[in-house]
């Protein structure tokens, strides 16, 4: 019995002391995550090679015959379904608000026929988000 209340009156003092313990301080979690690559990287390191993966599979036909380009193990697959699922989360990333086109403020490919300039990009984004 003694020994009994003696380990209650220890567990007790051990959690009145764990209780009175210095606190952690808690740190502010964001609300929502914070854009930081802009639409012209995320373009230019996940999207384009992602795609890039996907469309380098297919058939080549030649007089020697049919060439399957393409996984062939189930570690080629799963890079491919990685490279599917880089393109299917990205437009979530694109999206994001505050994002902006360009760091520096000009594209680069800008200049080139048929490209937009990022201020031409950033005010039709800013005119229809969706």
């Amino acid at each position: 019995m003694r020994s009994a209340a003696g380990l209650l009156t220890a567990l007790s003092v051990l959690a009145l002391l764990a209780a009175c313990g210095p606190s952690v301080p808690k740190t502010a979690v964001p609300s929502t995550p914070k854009a930081v690559a802009t639409i012209q990287e995320i373009m230019i390191s996940e999207v384009d090679p992602a795609a890039d993966a996907l469309w380098a599979v297919g058939s080549v036909m030649t007089r020697a015959g049919t060439e399957e380009l393409g996984p062939r193990t189930q570690a080629d697959w799963d890079r491919l379904r990685g490279q599917a699922i880089t393109l299917i989360e990205a437009p979530n990333l694109l999206v994001m608000p505050g994002r902006a086109v360009s760091g520096a403020g000009k594209l680069v490919d800008e200049g080139k026929f048929g490209i937009q300039t990022a201020e031409q990009i950033h005010t039709k984004i800013a005119a229809d988000p969706a």
